[in-house]
């Protein structure tokens, strides 16, 4: 922190004790999203275990919850299985001071170019809030190689240290081969009519936040689909009475 603030930066190489004592955190900046967890898949430990090796990291355990905690380097690392998605959401702790402390940084910073920088808090005043930084990825299939994931995480950790402002272009230049899998990169092989009453209808500032999300790879939106539907399909959201119109066109995010 400043001096200023009258705080000390936290050394992140405490952060894994730090974290599994405090695995409760929630999002002060998406308060208003809910979203749920698959439980472990026979299938899922091993694709997980495989991500972290992929990745370059040193798998500490596998929750119930079907999460992998793991390293990188110092920072401590989260990957969650996103419901009903063959994504991970990558969770990189980055440091923790006050809630305040931790707010007036992150307003600070440019945010990574595919990629999420949040404030975790789970509301007492009597803990620390944590810098997160938040990425969505496939499970499967993901070229690593040209991922700048572990350089992010390396600059904003530094940055957070020293108290410094990360590099808008250095982050730019890193992303430049990055490539993230899209729904809408390929022709639609199907197209679905979902139907909902108004009340469904979601609000501007809630579309304009999904596009944003949907521009770093995060997919929030969930409506009840055809289990036939893939990833890419054309859906045409229809709104009965009083509307009685078609009046959002998307793409499927996930099969």
């Amino acid at each position: 922190m400043s001096q200023q603030q009258g705080h000390a930066r936290v050394n992140t190489r405490k952060l894994s004790d730090y974290h599994r004592q405090n695995d409760s955190l929630t999002r002060s900046h998406d308060v208003k999203r809910k979203r749920y967890h698959e439980r472990v898949k026979p299938d899922l430990e091993p694709r997980l275990q495989q991500l972290v090796k992929d990745i370059g990291g040193v798998l500490e355990h596998i929750s119930d919850n079907g999460a992998a905690n793991f390293t990188i380097r110092d920072n401590y690392l989260k990957a969650t299985l996103v419901t009903g998605t063959d994504r991970v959401e990558l969770a990189a702790m980055i440091g923790f001071d006050a809630v305040g402390v931790v707010e007036e940084w992150i307003e600070r910073q440019p945010q990574p170019p595919i990629g999420r920088l949040r404030c975790w808090w789970n509301g007492d005043p009597e803990t620390n809030a944590t810098v997160a930084l938040i990425f969505w990825r496939p499970l499967v299939g993901h070229d690593w190689r040209h991922d700048p994931l572990g350089t992010y995480i390396h600059l904003y950790t530094k940055a957070w240290e020293k108290d410094r402002d990360v590099s808008l272009s250095r982050l730019n230049n890193l992303s430049r081969d990055m490539v993230i899998a899209d729904p809408i990169s390929a022709p639609p092989a199907n197209a679905w009519l979902l139907i909902g009453s108004d009340d469904d209808a979601p609000a501007e500032d809630d579309l304009e936040e999904a596009r944003s999300d949907a521009a770093v790879g995060e997919f929030w939106w969930s409506w009840t689909a055809s289990k036939q539907t893939l990833e890419g399909d054309l859906l045409l959201f229809y709104f009965m009475s009083p509307a009685k119109e078609v009046r959002y066109v998307a793409r499927a995010a996930s099969s």
